[in-house]
């Protein structure tokens, strides 16, 4: 199925789903994870929010190109859920290219909507961490 047709069940699917895209430098998967709506917001570590598709879009596509590839491990999660809207707090360790260690964590804030092709992210907001005196800038 085309990434733009996948209909997302839960929260969950679509959380996999964006994960698995930044893992694969996807961004066909990764727009698809994302909803339709231009109501959507987008914030990388130490960068300026970003608003609407297009700007979801670009950012994606140059984090992409420039990307030695990542694998992510979650954890400290946290959610928070009503019926049409779920919004998940995670650690992101993150380790780039062929690196053996993870970085230290991003806490990340994942917002979801079911909307009426499932569930699809409106937010994503990632904010580095402190380690001492020195703030580490990931993604």
């Amino acid at each position: 199925m085309p990434a733009n047709k996948l209909v997302f069940s839960s929260p969950e699917a679509t959380e996999a789903a964006f994960y698995r895209a930044l893992h694969k430098n996807d961004l066909g998967l990764m727009m698809a994870v994302w909803d339709d709506d231009e109501n959507i917001s987008c914030v990388h570590p130490g960068g300026q929010r970003l608003d609407g598709r297009a700007a979801v879009r670009q950012s994606w596509e140059q984090i992409f190109a420039h990307s030695p590839g990542m694998e992510f491990r979650l954890s400290d999660e946290s959610r928070y859920d009503d019926q049409n809207l779920t919004v998940h707090v995670v650690h992101e360790h993150i380790r780039l290219g062929k690196d053996s260690n993870y970085q230290p964590p991003v806490i990340a804030t994942n917002v979801y909507r079911l909307t009426g092709n499932g569930w699809r992210m409106v937010m994503h907001h990632a904010s580095p961490t402190r380690i001492g005196n020195k703030q580490e800038i990931l993604h």
